[in-house]
């Protein structure tokens, strides 16, 4: 058994007379990546500072081995003075040489985050300032990682890449995410902070919800036999993720159902003569069409030269869909939801509007807060206590509980909200009036799984149509009947989840020729070390195991039943396969590498 890289003993902290957490326990090993999960204000990001020695606890040990590098990712880091992007994600790197040698990887990852290096800190959003910080500690190359919230802000291509840094880093990694499908994708273990109480399980986040079930029922059944009634409420406080997820799965099965019904008539609809033009705002369809939009085509002309975001596309959204909007940052999502609100024009086609149509907005900046006033007051404008669900009233307070806030928050000021809560605060402002067509500018920023879970729960019962901007894979998978995919200038519509998208058009990436690795591995001279001859006798037997594997893969996979009775395993197979495709591919070109090697020594 190898020790430990770190090790937390019997750590407990008391903040303002309430026990955060109480003699935890935990270990880091090289090659672990550990998700770090609990409800919001359990401690994660506390635990994360006390184990980078940022902060202190009342007590307990934290041992790591001499000598060791730990990168922190704090979920607010604190820029003390202006410079440069470059100046600052090398401000560590001590010595001109190491600086040097650091530039190249500095480069790579700045291009991968899409940051400028010339750019100066002052100049930069928040969400670009994050993702400076990440360059900082990943350019340091540590020992261990501790990461909170690290996909914030991030784009879809960008989080892929931190996927694959993180699977291929060497060290140990701890990782606090609200993204489910990034926690499924790295992690091999899970530790989980809940009542002030460490658990630990040695599989990764794709078991949480089976683990935790378990766990909840033998304490159910526990506290049953000893009578605890206060226990009992506490923890069924703490069950609502599990009960919510069981809703949500018979929701899931449902949406299922109406993307196949949707595939079918979208195939039904492609085979009908393309010369027939239906006119899609006429009275009989009045009712069912929201928004049509019709080759439409937008350039910012006040740029020299004008530059072109979008070609022409068309787009219909139905009464009682669900539109996923998904896209790398900067391809144009926001300005397409202006183009769609009228705040921007088309350069080219029309975008008519269906009947009695109200949409409602939620921008992503947050703009509609007023620190000024109470929660009370911002759900409440013109006084009184009620607020009406439809044409159901109810009480503010009992309304604000729905959305996670605790009563005694309700005559709080909105400026002693955090990100997450503001944004939950919002979501419930807009919800009291959302009309039939809803527009959420990432939503899920700053938000936590038990708060990612409750938005999906109450809008799977909105009535209306939704668009939703997201880089959350697995929030859009959740709702979403079909995707719109912008890849500067071009706009794809898929009728499906991000899932669905992906097996289907995602193609796997091309093999390196072999001619090529012959020709770069004919410029070596070295004979073969005995390392490297050793290495070249055990690939092909984990060439066959790989295919094999692979092939079991793809036939689980291809049960047409597997996606709609367990979609956690479907994409637990489907992440698994990718990776296998990708130790495949890596053994095959290091065995091409060597023979072609040895056959040039020979010759």
């Amino acid at each position: 058994m190898t020790l430990p890289l770190f090790y937390i003993k019997d750590l407990s902290l008391t903040i303002v007379d309430k026990p955060l957490f109480t003699n935890i326990s935990a270990k880091i090993h090289a090659k672990d990546r550990i998700c770090l999960v609990g409800k919001n204000g359990s401690g994660k990001s506390t635990l994360l500072k006390i184990m980078a020695g940022e902060i202190e606890a009342d007590k307990g040990e934290i041992y790591h081995h001499p000598g060791i590098k730990i990168g922190l990712l704090a979920q607010q880091p604190l820029f003390k003075e202006d410079m440069k992007v470059y100046d600052y994600v090398l401000q560590n790197i001590t010595t001109e040489v190491t600086r040097q040698e650091k530039s190249y990887l500095a480069d790579i990852i700045l291009e991968k985050l899409q940051l400028s290096g010339d750019k100066y800190l002052s100049k930069l959003s928040g969400g670009k300032l994050r993702r400076a910080d990440l360059a900082r500690v990943l350019i340091t190359e540590p020992d261990l990682l501790f990461l909170d919230e690290p996909t914030n802000h991030l784009d879809i291509s960008s989080i892929e890449w931190l996927e694959d840094y993180l699977n291929n880093f060497s060290g140990g990694v701890i990782l606090v995410s609200h993204d489910r499908a990034f926690l499924r994708n790295i992690s091999n273990k899970t530790i989980w902070l809940d009542r002030g109480n460490l658990i630990a399980n040695n599989k990764g986040y794709s078991d949480f919800d089976r683990w935790s079930e378990e766990i909840f029922e033998k304490e159910t059944k526990m506290l049953s036999k000893l009578g605890k009634e206060l226990d009992k409420e506490n923890l069924w406080l703490a069950q609502g993720v599990t009960a919510r997820r069981k809703r949500n799965q018979q929701r899931l099965s449902k949406l299922y159902e109406l993307r196949s019904k949707l595939k079918n008539e979208k195939s039904r609809f492609n085979k009908i003569d393309s010369n027939i033009k239906l006119d899609l705002l006429s009275p009989l369809n009045k009712s069912k069409l929201l928004l049509e939009i019709e080759n439409v085509a937008f350039k910012f002309t006040d740029m020299d030269p004008p530059k072109e975001v979008f070609k022409p596309f068309s787009l219909h959204v139905m009464k009682g869909e669900t539109i996923g909007v998904m896209g790398r940052n900067g391809a144009g999502k926001s300005t397409l939801v202006k183009l769609i609100t009228g705040k921007l024009n088309p350069t080219e086609g029309s975008i008519k509007f269906g009947a009695n149509l109200e949409y409602s907005y939620l921008d992503q900046s947050r703009s509609e807060i007023d620190h000024e006033k109470t929660l009370w007051e911002t759900l409440c404008p013109n006084g009184g206590d009620t607020v009406f669900i439809g044409d159901k009233p109810k009480h503010v307070v009992a309304y604000l509980k729905d959305f996670l806030f605790d009563s005694k928050q309700a005559n709080s000021k909105t400026s002693t909200l955090s990100g997450g809560e503001q944004n939950r605060l919002l979501l419930a402002k807009l919800l009291l009036n959302p009309g039939n067509f809803l527009i959420l500018d990432e939503p899920t920023n700053d938000l936590d799984i038990d708060t990612l879970d409750m938005l999906v729960e109450i809008l799977s019962e909105y009535k209306g149509s939704l668009l939703i901007v997201s880089h959350d894979r697995d929030f859009i998978d959740r709702l979403a009947t079909r995707i719109i995919i912008i890849d500067q200038p071009n706009v794809y519509d898929h009728v499906g989840g991000y899932y669905d998208y992906i097996s289907a058009e995602k193609p796997m990436k091309s093999k390196i020729q072999k001619s090529d690795v012959v020709r770069e591995a004919s410029k070596e001279i070295k004979k073969l070390s005995y390392k490297e001859e050793y290495e070249l006798s055990l690939l092909p037997e984990k060439i066959d195991n790989l295919t094999s594997l692979i092939n079991k893969l793809e036939a689980e996979l291809n049960n047409s039943n597997l996606y709609n009775e367990d979609i956690y395993k479907f994409h637990e197979i489907s992440n698994n396969l990718n990776k296998k495709h990708k130790e495949l591919n890596q053994a095959e070109t290091r065995w091409l590498e060597l023979e072609a090697k040895k056959i040039a020594l020979l010759t």
